[in-house]
């Protein structure tokens, strides 16, 4: 196995996420990565439309440390990052350890000045994949010569090796009080616009000064970092969500939530218990709070236990501690203001992870620490948002949650139970016991699903359920394309094979005449050469080469080769096509037809062989000599010339001397200018003379 760029503005976000669904829906390969699948937190498995009885697949043992993130999925793949700081391939199929990557020393817990991460502190975020450079994204907590930096790493997404330039330092430009130890990064990364974003807050009991931010970082591995600061004035207001991941949304515009401030301001949030609208710059463009935010404060109840849900119409859906849903108009956030509709206590407790919109039933599922709830959105404009009549999940199913095979699937943390609920009813479709290595799966554990397959992190492990019939096969074609057609004997030529839509993996042969041609075999294609392959090659023989580019297929995409291209090498001579000859068996002194197409006037000359033991002389085999090792030659007969013109023609072949045997046509054209053609061979008999 591609791709995130900036568009041009939509007119509303209902046709950002229309056009987020539909590229979702014809994704080829398995593609899970980023958190909740997409950059718009769909958090929709596109693969999983022919659901079967769900079953455990596999279980890894124990990895390195504790997976708090959410695992990504690419192709054949499983990427899982661990609180040890390192990245392990997984193979989708069977769990099997790919590649692992141990990228640095965690911070131990015990730097920290609280938190409920231990025993090391590392990798927390769910990492992000940027399939345009094959590269895989994750931040770490790194302890290094006794100092704590947070670091942002790039690895090929092929091998786990680091990619040149990465890692990099990703700490926010701390103000006096402030020092890495003291936040904690656990939002997922999202990317935008050749751009890293990455949030931080502060450490589970909201010790020691710590602030809200959102760090942006460019892929190419420059030091140029941007940020964004909540209650720049005070401090808290932290970027956490429930380690869900700030959507992006088709133009662009990142939408974050942010949790409570310091409480000192009384007239202004400061950024604090609001949502806010970025760039990828992780500049400020709009924002909204509640009017009852000062309250929010005081109470700890942070807005931000939740990132925001992009909806149709341009709406973005909030939820919080306080157990209230907001809706807010995303073209226009209105700073402090009421919300455009609202679903007062529809969570019973805390809303902790945020909200997945399901377009199939126009309803919102929410995380809720009483278990899961769903709201209607309404068809009005505004619409409206009303609880979602009969709908009732089991209490303790509290993380965030996601839709696949026709149904919500949402973990306990208290019961380490795997829930797969009805979209309608809410009621236990399906459940598993998910492995936990203390008294409860970690906190905010969220299921990713690709391929017909579910997979969740707990502890220290992954496990995976089968749901759904994989997806068929892509039918794909290949183009064949030359730098440099007609050329000469020893010119450099490229030739470029391109498969459409470009594969996750594969390769490329590329031959001529049928034969591969030397180091053009098994190139690589994948989304990160846009399908393409490239064979850079030469040619020595003066005449047209028949070449061919065949691509191999995968799991996911179905082979092809491409058309036959004609590399013309010298100067291009006459073209010979359709050549037959009939009867292909007849007598000495009966006749033949040779039928062919010259593309132009030419000379034609048929040189009628055969194969005859000689021996090697001089590192030549000759027939004549008698001595040395045997090897067989092929000797001319008859050597007949017709001057023909352009068009098709027919040439008789009289041979009255030939004797019975088994013969080869040797058949080329030559043109006044000395162009030649390509030589033909068609094999016929002389029967012996009837009795």
């Amino acid at each position: 196995m591609r791709r995130r760029v900036s568009l041009t503005l939509l007119p509303t976000l209902a046709l950002a996420l229309g056009a987020t669904f539909g590229a979702s829906a014809a994704a080829a390969v398995p593609a899970w990565t980023t958190y909740r699948h997409d950059a718009a937190r769909s958090g929709i498995d596109p693969d999983s439309t022919s659901p079967v009885t769900p079953s455990e697949a596999w279980r890894t043992p124990a990895l390195d440390g504790q997976v708090y993130a959410q695992p990504l999925v690419y192709g054949s793949f499983v990427y899982v990052a661990t609180e040890n700081d390192t990245v392990y391939e997984l193979d989708a199929a069977t769990g099997a350890v790919v590649w692992s990557s141990h990228l640095a020393t965690p911070e131990p817990s015990s730097v920290a000045p609280c938190g409920d991460i231990s025993p090391s502190i590392g990798i927390t975020s769910t990492p992000v994949i940027d399939l345009a450079t094959n590269r895989i994204y994750a931040v770490g907590s790194v302890s290094a010569s006794g100092a704590i930096h947070h670091e942002l790493f790039a690895l090929d997404l092929n091998s786990g090796q680091p990619v040149a330039g990465f890692p990099i330092m990703v700490d926010p430009p701390f103000p006096s009080g402030g020092a890495p130890e003291r936040q904690l990064q656990r939002p997922g990364l999202a990317l935008d616009g050749g751009r890293i974003l990455i949030g931080y807050g502060g450490n589970d009991g909201d010790c020691s000064t710590y602030w809200g931010w959102l760090v942006s970082a460019p892929t190419d591995g420059s030091t140029a970092l941007d940020s964004f600061q909540v209650d720049a004035n005070y401090h808290e207001g932290a970027l956490w969500g429930g380690g869900d991941a700030p959507p992006v949304d088709a133009a662009g515009n990142v939408f974050v939530a942010t949790g409570n401030g310091s409480g000192d301001s009384t007239s202004d949030p400061e950024y604090g218990d609001s949502v806010v609208k970025l760039n990828a710059l992780a500049s400020p463009l709009d924002w909204w709070a509640p009017p009852n935010w000062q309250s929010l404060d005081a109470t700890d109840a942070d807005l931000g236990s939740s990132m925001p849900t992009l909806l149709p119409g341009g709406f973005v859906f909030q939820s919080g501690k306080d157990g209230n849903g907001y809706l807010l108009n995303g073209a226009d956030l209105g700073h402090v203001s009421s919300p455009v509709a609202e679903a007062s206590g529809f969570c019973s407790g805390v809303s902790d992870g945020g909200s997945v919109y399901d377009p199939a039933n126009s309803a919102i599922y929410a995380a809720c620490a009483g278990g899961l709830r769903a709201l209607s959105l309404g068809s009005g404009s505004p619409p409206s948002l009303a609880a979602k009549a009969g709908f009732s999940a089991p209490s303790d199913a509290t993380g965030p949650p996601m839709l696949a095979g026709g149904l919500v699937w949402v973990t306990s943390y208290s019961s380490g139970t795997l829930y797969g609920l009805d979209p309608t009813s809410g009621a236990t479709r399906t459940r598993f016991a998910i492995p936990e290595t203390g008294s409860e799966v970690n906190h905010f554990a969220s299921p990713s699903a690709a391929g017909g397959r579910l997979f969740v992190g707990s502890g220290d492990q992954v496990t995976a359920y089968t749901i759904a019939q994989p997806p068929p096969t892509t039918v794909t074609t290949t183009a064949l394309a030359s730098s440099l057609n007609p050329s000469q004997p020893g010119a450099a030529v490229s030739l470029t094979a391109t498969v459409n839509p470009a594969p996750d993996a594969g390769t490329v042969t590329f031959t001529n005449d049928g034969t591969a041609i030397s180091g053009c075999s098994a190139i690589p294609v994948s989304a990160a050469t846009a399908g393409a392959a490239v064979c850079d090659t030469t040619f020595a023989r003066v005449e047209i080469h028949r070449l061919v580019a065949a691509y191999s297929g995968d799991a996911f995409y179905a082979g092809s080769a491409s058309a036959t291209l004609s590399q013309t090498v010298g100067r291009p001579g006459p073209v010979i096509s359709h050549a037959s000859l009939s009867p292909r068996r007849f007598r000495a002194g009966h006749t033949a037809t040779l039928r062919l197409t010259l593309s132009e006037a030419a000379t034609v000359i048929v040189a009628i062989t055969d194969l005859r033991e000689g021996h090697m002389s001089h590192h030549r085999c000759l027939v004549s000599a008698h001595h040395g090792r045997s090897c067989v030659a092929r000797v001319t007969l008859v050597r007949l010339r017709y001057h023909a013109r352009e068009g098709r023609r027919r040439f008789k072949l009289s041979l009255r001397h030939l004797a019975p045997g088994r013969y080869t046509a040797l058949i080329h054209a030559t043109d006044r200018a000395g162009g030649q053609s390509r030589t033909i061979r068609i094999t016929f008999r002389m029967i012996p003379p009837a009795r």
